[in-house]
């Protein structure tokens, strides 16, 4: 390899030698925007599960019926869903469980565009082609939680906040927490305002938040982390906050029936 006044000699190795690539050959691919799926993983992958106790949370699962394709992430703490509607029948029903760090590749590879891309199940591995890129992973084998039967949805307690104010005030109060000193953030929502505090060795911090409805000054507490990565994926500017009791999770979910996701984290124990 020459370059300028600089050259290099590399072994090479024999092409024979290299692994190809799992046929993945089971007909009609799913085709949808490049845009569309990147914002997917984007709004989902922060949500899959390290724990290799249960491998099959490690990845994402993927739904795919006539007129949706829906991603689910899942760890023992929360939740995250993103659903897209296709503008024409898919013709196709599927449902796997692609690895995260494949999809993080794929996530790279995509473009905020609306160029198409196509992926294909195989029997054990999946194919993603974007543009002139062709990615293959073998899909996690297992049974995923039921999603459906784990997100509540009695919620008696109903809010709306704007999603960007909210994430503010968050934030504020976790500027004392960290890995080292963690504390959980108290959370009371009452009559068209929401109540943040949190105490620890460092200090105390506190702060509030404009809410549409009546919390019923309710109390409950979250690992603010897990919160603020929810708020952070949510792809809208106002988001409605879905609660039960202090023991219950909360869950954020669309204002407008245009966008369809849900965000669920579960509640700590407050002393």
């Amino acid at each position: 390899i020459k370059g300028g006044g600089s050259s290099f000699k590399i072994t090479a190795m024999d092409a024979e030698d290299y692994p190809e690539l799992p046929d993945v050959n089971a007909g009609k691919g799913v085709q949808m925007p490049q845009s569309a799926l990147r914002e997917m993983i984007g709004g989902t992958i922060f949500s899959v599960s390290e724990n290799q106790a249960r491998p099959i949370h490690t990845g994402c699962l993927i739904e795919v019926s006539d007129e949706t394709i829906t991603m689910v992430a899942v760890d023992s703490f929360r939740l995250a869903r993103r659903t897209w509607h296709s503008p024409e029948p898919i013709g196709r029903e599927m449902k796997f469980v692609v690895p995260a760090t494949g999809l993080r590749e794929v996530e790279k590879i995509l473009e905020d565009s609306d160029e198409p891309m196509t992926f294909t199940l195989g029997e054990k591995h999946i194919l993603f082609h974007i543009g002139g890129a062709t990615l293959v992973c073998r899909v996690l084998e297992g049974e995923f939680i039921d999603w459906r039967r784990v997100v509540p949805s009695n919620n008696e307690t109903i809010l709306t906040a704007n999603v960007a104010t909210l994430t503010a005030a968050i934030e504020r109060v976790s500027l004392i927490v960290s890995e080292k000193i963690k504390s959980p953030v108290r959370c009371v929502f009452s009559d068209n305002v929401a109540d943040f505090r949190t105490v620890n060795t460092i200090g105390s911090a506190h702060d509030t938040c404009p809410v549409a409805g009546n919390g019923g000054e309710l109390e409950i507490g979250f690992n603010c982390r897990y919160l603020l990565d929810a708020l952070r994926a949510i792809p809208s500017e106002e988001t409605t906050l879905e609660l039960q009791n202090g023991l219950s999770p909360i869950v954020f979910t669309p204002v407008d029936e245009k966008q369809d996701y849900a965000y669920m984290v579960l509640p700590v124990r407050l002393h």
